[in-house]
């Protein structure tokens, strides 16, 4: 049975996923795509969350990060 918190951990560990595979796909890192995108998609099935949604809440806190700090 997964939690409230086990959900919200399983965002953030997709938007560390995610991070990880912008840096990559920026060429500021040398992990595997495929492999990061493997990852945040197992870490979806897992807790039963729809990847595309995460995808969008993780492109969302992104963006707002981006607004918070004014560039």
């Amino acid at each position: 049975m997964t939690i409230k918190n086990d959900i919200e951990m399983a965002k953030q560990k997709c938007y560390s996923i995610y991070l990880d595979l912008q840096a990559t796909l920026a060429g500021q890192s040398m992990c595997d795509p495929d492999t990061l995108e493997n990852q945040f998609n197992e870490v979806c099935a897992e807790f039963g969350l729809n990847i595309e949604d995460i995808y969008e809440w993780c492109e969302n806190q992104h963006e707002g990060m981006f607004a918070y700090n004014g560039t």
